[in-house]
């Protein structure tokens, strides 16, 4: 009866608190390394001072890196990975962390508190501190009705932003509006958005003025079908007077296929996706090819590999794209983002986009004037499109990072 009433206590813990003394001798604290890019350092430390924070983690008892990934309520879903170094070796664990997108900073930052300290309570209960550990809970009210979603995981959000820009000799205007609605669900997945975008620059010593407008609606329906596939079709209206497209409809169907289940997301990825569709285009001006409009089809392969682990995180998609009515009119990309931890105190961030151009059917006969290619109103003829950061970053000191001082700033 006493076990059973215990572990009836831990299922219903919804709240834990840790607390220890200040004067604990820094040796015998648990040496902890988080990587977390949203996170509230700062707070952190302040918050959970029963640890020793540490700048590498070569130097750390537990390591705590956290993934970040969209959730459906239009907010995010943060996995807080633990894992066990040295005496804690093979000690890992996985927490969780719902964000709404109505919570404030201050609201995800005692969350990140509260996941932390729970994740961290396994190791220090192990450790010569755990005489001073207290634990606390918050039993839940069994009375509380099941919660009854009315609005059925639909998620709306409306978007009107304006930018404008004034100098003597020089005027910049920029309205943009957009609305979306989103459900997600294990089975499904549903996303549409619309917007509405208006550009204008003035040149008055010049007396060029130009203007920029654009209009798009998007929708997207995938259903799970395994732990490793997925399908769905998609749709894209809109127009674009930098691609020449006065009317533009798009229509695909995708198959996709996760070399690793969609339950590891959080830790790794390979998908592998197909899509077939037909394309509708009515032009601003005559093409190059001729045409004020035509019908064509489309499709397209893509592979991406994405890895969060603690060395660091690491993604690569590789694409390519065909019109089917002319099998040479391709487009191939490539895409990385890597932040790699190569040794202690030495981090290497790459980023890089490289885009072979054979398909740009959508270009103007009649060509381009001056002010309109210093302007950049529409999209010049190229056969490639490339853009890539590198950077390292060395540290080196005391491996200890235990203290706040806010004075000045950050």
């Amino acid at each position: 009866m006493k076990v059973s009433s215990f572990l009836l206590l831990v299922s219903l813990l919804t709240f834990t608190s840790l607390s220890f003394s200040q004067t604990s001798d820094t040796s015998s604290k648990l040496k902890f390394y988080l990587a977390c890019e949203n996170c509230d350092f700062d707070f952190i430390r302040k918050e959970i001072s029963f640890v020793d924070y540490v700048r590498d983690p070569a130097q750390a008892d537990v390591h705590c890196f956290v993934v970040r990934e969209s959730a459906g309520n239009g907010g995010a879903r943060y996995s807080f990975i633990f894992l066990g170094l040295h005496q804690f070796s093979g000690v890992n664990d996985t927490l969780q962390l719902l964000n709404k997108v109505e919570a404030t900073q201050d609201e995800f930052r005692s969350g990140t508190v509260r996941v932390l300290t729970l994740g961290l309570t396994r190791y220090v209960s192990h450790t010569s501190q755990a005489s001073e550990l207290t634990v606390s809970c918050k039993v839940a009210d069994s009375a509380v009705s099941p919660t009854v979603d009315s609005w059925d995981s639909w998620i709306f959000a409306l978007d009107i932003n304006s930018n404008i820009n004034l100098e003597q000799q020089h005027g910049y205007y920029n309205y943009y509006a957009g609305i979306s609605a989103n459900r997600t669900t294990p089975d499904w997945k549903i996303r549409t958005n619309s917007y509405l975008s208006y550009t204008e620059n003035k040149f008055d010593d010049l007396g060029i003025k130009s203007l920029s407008r654009s209009s798009s609606f998007e929708g997207l329906v995938v259903r799970s079908l395994t732990d490793h596939w997925s399908t769905g079709p998609s749709v894209t209206l809109g127009s674009n007077t930098y691609r020449n497209r006065k009317f533009l409809a798009e229509g695909s169907w995708g198959l996709e296929y996760d070399i690793f289940p969609y339950s590891e997301s959080t830790a790794r990825q390979l998908r592998i996706l197909y899509k077939l569709g037909a394309n509708k285009y009515n032009y601003f001006d005559t093409t190059i090819y001729d045409k004020v409009s035509e019908l064509v089809g489309s499709q397209v392969l893509s592979a991406s590999l994405v890895l969060q682990q603690s060395w660091g995180t690491a993604e690569l998609t590789v694409a390519g794209s065909q019109y089917l009515h002319d099998l040479s009119q391709t487009e191939f990309n490539v895409f990385t983002n890597m932040q790699l931890r190569l040794f202690e105190g030495l981090s290497l961030r790459i980023y890089g986009n490289y885009a072979a151009i054979h398909d740009q059917i959508f270009l103007p006969k009649t060509g381009l004037s001056n002010d309109e290619v210093l302007l950049q109103l529409h999209q010049l003829k190229t056969n490639y499109a490339f853009y890539t950061s590198l950077g390292l970053t060395y540290t080196f000191g005391s491996i200890y990072n235990n203290v706040v001082n806010p004075r000045f700033g950050n």
